[in-house]
């Protein structure tokens, strides 16, 4: 599956691989969510099937009310980073694979990149929502900024090395 159910299910794998210290599990797992990067995310931050796969789901419910659509969107793509950072920040503890958090695909598709998109482009929209939408919308992205300062915290403490076109991207952002 190549919306958030595909990553939980990475993320579940992973951890009864750590959980039962198969390193082989736990690493091809970690190997094959790195790949699949550049599938979920673009250089611009977005999750184009995550965003595809919203959409159908509100097609086949028959909903055409945009502020639904709005909500279901910032559901889904917060609940997919917020599986895709806990994922990452297990394979940085582990310490076994390749840190995912900064790992950037062919197409310049990044996690880390895309929690900063999405929590920027979310937070400049906060100011123009009616007081029900704005606490849902900070009900959702708050957990997400916490986990993505942890992740963040922990590869510049680790000294992970970080490419330095991802550096300049981040800073910019």
């Amino acid at each position: 599956m190549t919306d958030h159910r595909g990553v939980l299910y990475d993320l579940q794998v992973t951890a009864m691989a750590a959980f039962t210290d198969d390193v082989r599990l736990f690493l091809r797992v970690a190997n094959r969510c790195r790949m699949r990067i550049g599938k979920q995310f673009k250089e611009d931050g977005t999750q184009p099937y995550e965003e595809t796969s919203t959409r159908a789901r509100l097609l086949s419910s028959g909903s055409n009310d945009h502020l639904v659509e709005w909500r279901a969107l910032l559901h889904y793509q917060t609940l997919n980073l917020q599986y895709w950072t806990l994922l990452a920040r297990g394979i940085q503890n582990a310490g076994i694979a390749k840190d995912i958090w900064h790992y950037t695909a062919a197409n310049e598709g990044q996690i880390s990149h895309a929690v900063v998109r999405h929590l920027q482009t979310y937070a400049d929209v906060l100011p123009t929502l009616s007081p029900a939408d704005a606490d849902f919308a900070r009900s959702r992205l708050r957990p997400l900024a916490y986990m993505a300062q942890a992740a963040f915290r922990h590869s510049h403490e680790k000294k992970t090395p970080i490419d330095d076109r991802v550096k300049a991207r981040t800073e910019q952002d």
